[in-house]
């Protein structure tokens, strides 16, 4: 007898562990970018990012932006996306904004913010902003990085920009038209 259960445990472990492998999700990837305090264009710290982090996964992607203690992380955020190896310009534009605290993503061709086409939006309130810790956060969905009928890219890379709203850069993370690390979502 102890033999069959030791045999019928042996078939079933078998039998299962494709069910469990394919039950485990895929792993989301996080890239934290800092940014030297102090670096802002206002020189009193409005916009001055401490560092921006994201969380890029199967599902959906998470943003949360860190000013310096010293101001205020101003009234728009643009994370400007890049999807493609082949060259150094952005595919899209996340903006916040402070004013209706939501979030957009477009389609862009580069670093200018006209020809701005929307891909989706949070409408209002779909981001938060924390004066007294100095932050933004927002998350949306990976389809959102998508173009009509294309699959999920598999890694994004992102440089962010703060500005007021008569549109002049305050501060850049990691720098000026630069792009961060790639992150995969599995």
């Amino acid at each position: 007898m102890r033999k069959l259960v030791v045999a019928v445990s042996a078939v079933v472990a078998v039998a299962l562990a494709p069910v469990v492998v394919d039950a485990v999700p895929a792993s989301a990837q996080t890239n934290v970018i800092h940014d030297a305090v102090g670096d802002d264009k206002t020189g009193e710290g409005h916009g001055d990012i401490t560092w921006v982090r994201v969380n890029y996964g199967e599902h959906r992607v998470t943003v949360k932006i860190k000013a310096a203690e010293s101001g205020d992380v101003e009234y728009y955020q643009d994370l400007y996306v890049d999807v493609r190896r082949a060259d150094s310009k952005p595919d899209m534009l996340i903006s916040s904004n402070g004013d209706g605290e939501s979030w957009s993503v477009g389609f862009v061709d580069d670093w200018r913010l006209g020809g701005y086409r929307s891909r989706c939006s949070g409408g209002l309130n779909s981001a938060t902003y924390d004066n007294e810790h100095h932050f933004v956060r927002y998350s949306f969905p990976s389809t959102c990085l998508m173009k009509k009928g294309a699959e999920q890219p598999k890694r994004i890379r992102v440089s962010l920009v703060t500005r007021p709203e008569w549109e002049a850069n305050f501060d850049w993370a990691p720098a000026p038209r630069t792009f961060g690390r790639w992150i995969a979502w599995k």
